[in-house]
């Protein structure tokens, strides 16, 4: 979602797709500021999240947030 001169991303993520442990992300999306692509996944057993995101090569965005949304919050 584009707002504010910045990109929030994964923002509407249903809690429990990362939840799952499986990636999470999309690839190649055209926004207002370059195209972006994101994966992410959850490792229960570690109680992490791992990740990366990928701008294009010369991004014009302020910011950017990702948005990490794990069940019970």
């Amino acid at each position: 979602m584009e707002r504010d001169g910045g990109l929030n991303l994964a923002l509407g993520t249903p809690r429990e797709w990362l939840g799952s442990g499986k990636p999470v992300g999309i690839a190649g999306a055209c926004t207002h500021f370059g195209v972006v692509s994101y994966q992410m996944q959850y490792d229960p057993s570690g109680s992490k999240v791992t990740g990366e995101v990928t701008f294009a090569n010369d991004p014009t965005a302020a910011s950017a947030t990702l948005h990490i949304r794990l069940p019970a919050g």
